[in-house]
């Protein structure tokens, strides 16, 4: 995993929350009154300062009910089988729920991110991209109003820290697997040779039944009746950094163009990034995707860090960054509970910052929104 260099460091540090205002959307197919943007905030990432922080990105989750975590296929990626590493939870609370989390998971696999947009179409998608919603009430027996928690949970696995360690080592008796595939990982990593260490001590399971976490090496879980902490340190390596997105809004009354008109040095800085192509194309007229995309630079331009953006509103509009592949309300799913219609919420977006560049690894992959609906 590639290191943080000292300038996306202090990048990472200037990173805030913002409200994004109102900026006209150029589109020529849809109404002047869809130039009425909702309340959008804008998240953005900072150091993490508190382990149990609402809303984060990468590493572990913070399981709001740690005792009801979703398990088996609901853990895995559809395509490759693989269990789902957390892209971001978002602290999202309403009237009717004052602790209320959305979870993203996400494959690491990005031929599978990709196959995920061909799935997303069909009856039954296998997806690589989940979302789970967790929400309790101001007094529940987990979190108190301060965030602290309160219970104890489930163990979790040892390799991954983030899904029910329902498969104990058959060795030790002390280490736990959400899967095989992260017993094997973990096995490979380190876990044989500490395993026949604990065999081969005078250590016995009842011994350290009691025991919490070993914060160092992730080898000892929870026993039974003990406190399980809500967050495990992960034995594995291969978690996407870990920071938190903050709570703090700001004026961005410069987004955007005043006019709503797309500029055509937005197109042709676009242009230039990829060369001697582009040089061919600056005088040629633009089509109605490379309008839409300049389109879509203008509305990110002054604030290119962002990685949420957030509106709870059923007139939120989701921020396509292209006009092929958008889904048609008819391919939206009703609620699985109530057979309602969804509507979008949030999106997650993949752009050039320090966090985002280490999670894509090199993988050549155009800007992605992740769209929950």
């Amino acid at each position: 995993m590639p290191t943080i260099t000292d300038m996306e460091e202090e990048m990472i540090e200037n990173l805030h929350l913002q409200d994004d205002d109102d900026v006209e959307d150029d589109d020529e197919d849809e109404d002047e009154s869809s130039d009425e943007e909702e309340d959008v905030h804008l998240g953005f990432l900072d150091d993490l300062k508190h382990p149990y922080a609402q809303s984060k990105a990468g590493g572990t989750p913070v399981w709001l009910d740690p005792i009801n975590i979703p398990s088996g296929n609901d853990s895995c990626c559809g395509v490759c089988g693989n269990p789902l590493q957390l892209l971001m939870q978002v602290f999202a609370n309403i009237d009717d729920a004052s602790q209320r989390t959305l979870y993203v998971f996400m494959c690491p696999s990005m031929a599978c991110l990709q196959q995920d947009q061909v799935e997303q179409r069909n009856s039954k998608p296998c997806r690589s991209v989940k979302v789970f919603r967790c929400q309790l009430p101001k007094k529940n027996p987990f979190f108190s109003e301060l965030g602290v928690p309160l219970s104890s949970g489930v163990a979790l696995c040892s390799w991954c820290g983030t899904w029910r360690g329902a498969k104990i080592c058959s060795g030790c008796k002390l280490a736990r697997y959400c899967s095989r595939q992260h017993q094997v990982s973990h096995w490979k990593s380190g876990h044989a040779a500490n395993c026949r260490k604990i065999q081969s001590s005078s250590m016995t399971v009842a011994a350290v039944s009691g025991l919490t976490v070993n914060q160092n090496s992730s080898e000892l879980v929870n026993g039974p009746g003990s406190q399980v902490d809500c967050q495990v340190k992960a034995a594995s390596t291969g978690l996407w950094p870990e920071f938190e997105v903050i709570d703090k809004y700001m004026d961005d009354s410069d987004s955007g163009d005043s006019n709503g008109k797309v500029s055509t040095n937005a197109i042709e800085d676009e242009q230039e990034k990829d060369g001697e192509f582009f040089k061919n194309f600056i005088n040629m007229e633009a089509s109605k995707d490379q309008k839409h995309w300049a389109s879509f630079q203008e509305r990110v331009a002054n604030n290119t860090s962002q990685v949420l953006r957030y509106c709870w509103s059923k007139n939120a509009k989701i921020l396509w960054p292209r006009l092929g592949g958008q889904p048609q309300n008819t391919d939206i799913p009703n609620c699985t509970v109530c057979n309602g219609p969804r509507y979008f919420e949030f999106q997650v977006k993949l752009l050039s910052d320090a966090w985002f560049n280490m999670i894509l690894c090199g993988n050549n992959l155009e800007q992605k929104s992740l769209c929950n609906r």
